[in-house]
């Protein structure tokens, strides 16, 4: 995202899947709604708000990838 700080550190879990990680609290935003999209929004009831998340890549040898995200609430 334009004027936006993209953060991202590889972690490493211990020997039982566990990790921990120190980061800012992450703050809501708006996607652009001037456009095409601001049009679904609107035409859905919906606002242009994204609620504050963490996007988490994870990745094993031997397993598949798994993109997500957590909110926070």
């Amino acid at each position: 995202m334009r004027g936006r700080t993209v953060l991202s550190i590889p972690l490493t879990t211990d020997e039982n899947g566990r990790y921990a990680f120190t980061t800012v609290r992450p703050v809501t935003y708006t996607v652009p709604d001037d456009g095409p999209v601001g049009e679904i929004l609107r035409a859905a009831g919906r606002h242009p708000w994204r609620q504050s998340h963490l996007h988490y890549i994870v990745s094993a040898p031997g397993c598949k990838t798994v993109v997500t995200e957590i909110f926070i609430g």
